[in-house]
This record gives structure tokens, C-alpha cells and sequence, in this order.
């Protein structure tokens, strides 16, 4: 039971941090497109411009 809760907190976290970049696409466009470097630096930078975990 207690993993069950663990688990939709996670999904939660994970359709907040969705809604989050959806909201504010053209923030999302410019920091994808400000790096330099591969998907890795990308999911980093975006998970820092948004304040989501990665």
C-alpha cells in the first residue's frame, strides 16, 4: 500500500513538472535551443530553468 502512494506521488510530480513546461513553452524553446551539447545537458538544463527533478 505504501508503494502504491509512493507511486502516484511520483506520477503526480511527473504531471506537474508537464504542466510546468507546457504552461511556458517559449521558455522551453529558448533554454533547449541556449545549449550547447547533448539531450543529457538539455534535460539538465531544462530541469534547472524549471525547478523540476531529474
Amino acid at each position: 500500500m505504501n508503494q502504491d502512494r509512493n507511486n502516484l506521488l511520483t506520477r503526480r510530480d511527473i504531471l506537474r513538472g508537464y504542466v510546468t513546461v507546457l504552461e511556458r513553452t517559449g521558455e522551453l524553446l529558448q533554454v533547449c535551443a541556449s545549449v550547447d551539447g547533448d539531450a543529457a545537458a538539455a534535460r539538465s538544463a531544462v530541469a534547472e530553468a524549471f525547478s523540476v527533478a531529474r
